[in-house]
């Protein structure tokens, strides 16, 4: 689904070249945060909160 032109206030829309793939639900968002710092995955995506803590 593309962003609606006037909803995303003037920026660049994001290209996700890379294949997607869903984690398990058994692993913790601290175990997933760690396996972007380990350099095991490249992007994630999660609540601000839990990402900002």
């Amino acid at each position: 689904m593309a962003l609606r032109p006037d909803r995303h206030g003037g920026r660049p829309q994001v290209r996700i070249d890379s294949p997607l793939a869903l984690l398990p639900d058994a692993l913790e968002d601290e175990d997933v945060l760690e396996m972007v710092n380990a350099g095991l995955l490249r992007v994630v995506v999660m609540d601000g909160w839990k990402a900002a803590t």
